[in-house]
């Protein structure tokens, strides 16, 4: 069972003198009985940038303030409280494990430095992304929000950005219906990004398509635009008007499947994170093809997820060592299926005036075949990069 220990502050002296300040510490003073310093770091921040953005599941820290003003605020499961450090307030903060950590500096060159109790494991981080599976789809009201809640208040603009900043995936309900409307709600955020389908590109069937969205047929679980050097960040289809029937739609947390696998099928994991895969825009009307190479599953430094490309319409012939190709194969099978499996894919049917909202190199995202003889199916998408999202959270919380 874990055990959730909250922070504690750990106050110390200051000597001034006429040639310096001097600030010492004792082990068996200031620091707890269990705490045995292994390694310890300087960290210096930037201005209006958060660091940390994560927890540890075995190492406790302690942050002494070096420069500046310096807040972090602590989440766990029992506990939510912000800290603000300074040398002048003479406080270092201890954090246990299993306590959420996110660092914001007022100015930059602002630093700290932080002790450690346990040695450098990429392992021993635990990630800011909170990981759903089918389950979400009976609590699907969990990550929908009011249109006017966004516009109306920094609260719920805070609110819907958490949602997909931690989740990656929101629904906006009750935004209005008018085509382009949804610039006055992602305004709230931030500017998006152009593309050379336009903004906002239209969702709909139309004749002599260059892109599957804007054919009536049923779309597999993908991602926009894996040929890209860098992907969008986020997706926002804007459902004007969904009045045929069919098109109902689907997502799945990559997250949480290549979760699975890392945890369950290691090699083929590995597979997907060491082998690059060629990705191509196959648009008919061309004249030049775009390609880029990327791994399926792409972690941080600390082995974190950051991003998922999956995309079977526009992924090119695989051009790895023969060596290789074998294992890649089916580990790209298994990861095709497992995106599709009803373990981990939510279904839902969006409503007119609903903005579905989506990490698109997290969560991917498809569609039902609809019948265009039925009614009228028309939605209006949007990209926005992730740094929009992060900056515009980061600012709000401050």
């Amino acid at each position: 069972m874990i055990k959730f220990v909250r922070p504690k502050i750990l106050k110390y002296s200051i000597y001034p003198e006429f040639n310096g300040t001097l600030i010492p510490f004792y082990t068996n003073k200031h620091f707890p009985k269990k705490f045995r310093l292994k390694r310890f770091f300087i960290l210096y921040g930037k201005s209006k940038y958060l660091r940390a953005n994560h927890a540890h599941r075995k190492c406790s820290q302690i942050i002494i303030p070096l420069k500046g003003q310096i807040k972090i605020k602590i989440k766990s499961k029992n506990f939510s409280n912000s800290f603000s450090l300074n040398v002048k307030k003479r406080k270092a903060l201890l954090i246990p494990p299993y306590n959420w950590i996110t660092i914001y500096f007022k100015e930059n060159q602002d630093s700290l430095l932080t002790l450690c109790d346990y040695k450098y494991d990429k392992k021993e981080y635990i990630s800011p992304y909170e990981l759903w599976d089918c389950s979400l789809e009976k609590n699907i009201n969990s990550i929908s929000i009011e249109h006017e809640e966004i516009i109306s208040s920094d609260e719920g603009l805070i609110k819907w950005l958490e949602l997909l900043h931690f989740k990656g995936i929101s629904i906006v309900k009750n935004a209005p219906t008018e085509k382009k409307s949804a610039f006055k709600v992602l305004n709230r955020i931030s500017h998006t990004r152009e593309t050379f389908f336009n903004t906002p590109f239209e969702v709909i069937n139309i004749p002599k398509p260059n892109n599957s969205a804007y054919t009536a047929h049923a779309l597999r679980n993908h991602m926009d635009l894996p040929w890209f050097e860098l992907p969008p960040g986020y997706q926002f289809l804007h459902c004007l008007i969904n009045a045929s029937k069919g098109g109902d739609s689907s997502a799945i947390d990559g997250f949480a499947v290549a979760d699975y696998l890392r945890k369950n099928e290691k090699e083929i994991f590995e597979t997907l994170v060491s082998v690059p895969l060629k990705f191509r825009d196959k648009d008919y009307t061309q004249d030049s093809h775009r390609s880029f190479h990327a791994p399926a599953i792409s972690l941080t430094k600390d082995r974190d997820f950051h991003d998922i490309r999956f995309s079977v319409a526009t992924m090119d012939a695989l051009d790895c060592h023969p060596d290789v190709m074998d294992k890649i194969y089916k580990a790209h099978h298994r990861f095709g299926n497992l995106l599709h499996d009803d373990k981990f894919q939510i279904n839902f049917r969006l409503e007119p005036g609903d903005i579905f909202s989506f990490n698109n190199r997290r969560v991917l995202h498809g569609r039902t075949a609809f019948d265009p003889s039925s009614g009228h199916r028309h939605l209006q998408g949007y990209y926005m990069d992730r740094d929009e999202i992060i900056g515009r959270l980061n600012f709000l919380k401050k």
